[in-house]
């Protein structure tokens, strides 16, 4: 949690309610839900049971559905190596990064970390593993202004920290170019988008 919920809170305050993102947000969110209640349910067998009985009501109307968690087995998953392989490196990188930002902290450099603009060196078999994901996934795992990877003679992660010049928005609190949307001028366009969707 003190990784994928810190990530994730922008996704569901900020954008649409029925965007993909903050949809699939709420579908990980459920299943980690799922995992945990079975999995602590011989344990904490009567708040289990509490929690099974006040899901949402779409899922606790689902056919064949266990009337008890106690009776839902436990939980099926996949191998799935190379996903976790490839995790395992992003969260190598997002442990510099957060190292480096408290060091910029510390050093006044930036405030909060969505001010910051990262220069990432790693080596080119990382980089390879961060050059899978958007830039925009990379801003939003590490919680910065930007992010710039480039590959070279490292063994380590190598982190430049340096504040964006970049106006905070508003609505959603990033640091982003504003008045991407004709409609909400004083927002990211992001959030303009998501404005237009609720008006």
């Amino acid at each position: 949690s003190s990784v994928y919920m810190d990530v994730v809170k922008d996704r569901l305050y900020a954008e649409a309610l029925g965007s993909v993102a903050r949809r699939s947000a709420q579908t990980v969110l459920m299943n980690i839900l799922e995992v945990l209640v079975r999995v602590m349910s011989p344990i904490l067998s009567f708040t289990c049971d509490e929690v099974w009985e006040h899901y949402p009501e779409t899922e606790r109307n689902r056919e064949g559905r266990p009337v008890s968690v106690q009776l839902a087995g436990w939980p099926q998953g996949e191998a799935a190596e190379a996903v976790m392989a490839n995790f395992a490196c992003l969260l190598e990188v997002r442990d510099a990064v957060t190292k480096a930002i408290e060091e910029a902290r510390n050093a006044k450099t930036v405030g909060k970390s969505q001010e910051a603009v990262l220069k990432i060196t790693v080596s080119q078999a990382v980089a390879d593993v961060l050059g899978a994901y958007d830039v925009a996934d990379l801003e939003e795992l590490f919680i910065v202004s930007h992010v710039d990877v480039v590959a070279g003679d490292v063994e380590e992660a190598l982190v430049e920290v340096s504040a964006t010049s970049e106006p905070k928005c508003p609505r959603c609190w990033n640091h982003r170019e504003l008045g991407g949307n004709a409609n909400h001028a004083e927002v990211c366009k992001r959030c303009g988008d998501v404005l237009d969707q609720l008006a």
